[in-house]
């Protein structure tokens, strides 16, 4: 991840403006992603650009593709 990436996360992970989910729904999310064909070899999602591993485990993000 890149460092304006990096920033990014931290500063939403710290001003609570995104909260994490459980370890099972980021499994479970995770887990749909990497079926998609749109998942890049990268982890990155080839319709919005987000690096899904990180995406998976904010809670008020959801799947472009509204696969969950």
């Amino acid at each position: 991840m890149s460092l304006l990436g990096r920033l990014v996360k931290n500063s939403i992970l710290l001003t609570g403006f995104d909260e994490l989910v459980s370890p099972v729904t980021h499994k479970e999310r995770w887990a749909i992603c990497q079926k998609c064909p749109k998942l890049t070899e990268k982890g990155k999602c080839s319709i919005c650009g987000c690096d899904m591993y990180e995406k998976t485990q904010l809670k008020y993000r959801k799947c472009d593709e509204d696969k969950w």
